[in-house]
């Protein structure tokens, strides 16, 4: 195939696949919301690095303001969910949102979705890029097993969907799978997926009681686990943290084997990872999260939301802490966002990569190849 032609059918595959997911979405009852790029406060993990900008004055005589570019749609997306209340009562904040149709109804932004640019600066590679499309969903009642479900369909959907354009997907699948490969790995989508927790994984392939490292008000042994590791013959650093250090497990001892032939659902996160999950009812060491795992690349990321306040204000406080010390720097808090958390409904919201997702589907290696 010529170059010429391989460019028209990624453009054309990444066409498609953009306007089927919107459809999808549609399709699932959700309302697609258009969240403003420019923020006050881009993200809240400490390891992501920001593009950033000034904010001045109509005749630049105010005093000038930071803003940045969001890391992700998740603060305005859930400063949405926080304001819309249950369906049949009265809206708290946001009056009067009507449908397409003209219908007035509060039950329209129960699910909501977005699917656009996201921008992280120092984020580049087979797998990176500073600037990528993310699709973020949350859904009023949700719950872990919902957003799986959610993920399993639509990309079960996308896949059938871009196999029947002319040119099709990265080779011919055997009848009934849905084959994707990266690498030296491969995934039938098709399959039923393995749900895995973190314990059981780190017990299996490191051989490590990865919850011994973890108290049961939440926080991370970081001495203990720095001597497992150590034992284990990673290397170390002075200043490492306990997300460091399993960060470090994770990547050399875990993930190699996730995805591989089935697509993986890992679940049972340390609390020390949580940041905007639930701390789980029953253990109060772990969270209610999920990521999910496809021919070695993680997809998509999701938590069953808190809306615990102080424990939010907490985390995003010690991710900054830790930013000041690694970076120099720090982002402000947006006030307006925490003092909505408290409002927040059950819900459960998940991201998902679209690029990744595309560059599986299209048998790219590298990121770039699907990003102009």
């Amino acid at each position: 195939m010529s170059s010429h032609a391989q460019l028209v059918r990624k453009l054309t595959l990444r066409n498609m696949a953009l306007q089927h997911l919107r459809q999808f979405m549609y399709g699932q009852g959700f309302a697609e919301i258009d969240p403003a790029i420019l923020q006050k406060m881009p993200g809240m993990e400490a390891h992501l690095q920001a593009f950033s900008t000034t904010l001045h004055g109509r005749d630049w005589q105010q005093e000038a303001a930071h803003r940045f570019l969001h890391t992700s749609p998740e603060i305005a997306l859930k400063k949405i969910m926080a304001q819309i209340e249950a369906p049949g009562g009265e809206q708290a904040g946001i009056k009067n949102s009507a449908t397409v149709s003209g219908e007035i109804s509060g039950q329209v932004f129960s699910k909501i979705f977005s699917l656009g640019h996201v921008f992280r600066n120092g984020e580049i590679g087979p797998l990176h890029h500073p600037e990528f499309t993310m699709l973020e969903w949350y859904a009023r009642d949700g719950n872990l097993q919902n957003l799986v479900r959610l993920t399993q369909a639509l990309m079960r959907n996308l896949y059938s969907v871009l196999q029947n354009i002319d040119g099709g997907l990265q080779g011919e699948a055997p009848a009934r799978t849905q084959l994707v490969r990266y690498q030296n790995h491969h995934c039938d989508i098709a399959q039923p997926w393995q749900w895995h927790s973190i314990a059981d994984l780190f017990f299996h392939h490191a051989a490590c009681d990865i919850l011994s490292f973890v108290r049961k008000d939440g926080q991370g042994d970081t001495e203990g686990l720095r001597h497992f590791v150590q034992k284990s013959g990673l290397h170390t650093a002075p200043d490492d943290n306990w997300d460091d250090l399993f960060h470090r497990m994770m990547l050399a001892k875990i993930e190699p084997h996730l995805g591989q032939e089935q697509v993986a659902v890992v679940t049972g996160w340390p609390a020390p990872l949580g940041l905007m999950a639930q701390i789980d009812p029953d253990d109060s060491r772990i969270v209610r999260r999920a990521e999910i795992y496809c021919a070695g690349v993680e997809l998509a990321n999701g938590f069953e939301e808190t809306h615990d306040a102080n424990l939010l204000r907490q985390r995003i406080e010690s991710q900054q802490s830790l930013k000041s010390q690694r970076y120099g720097a720090r982002w402000p808090v947006d006030e307006e966002f925490l003092s909505l958390v408290s409002d927040l409904p059950p819900c459960a919201g998940m991201a998902l990569g679209f690029d990744r997702l595309l560059m599986l589907l299209c048998g790219a290696r590298n990121i770039q190849e699907v990003i102009w």
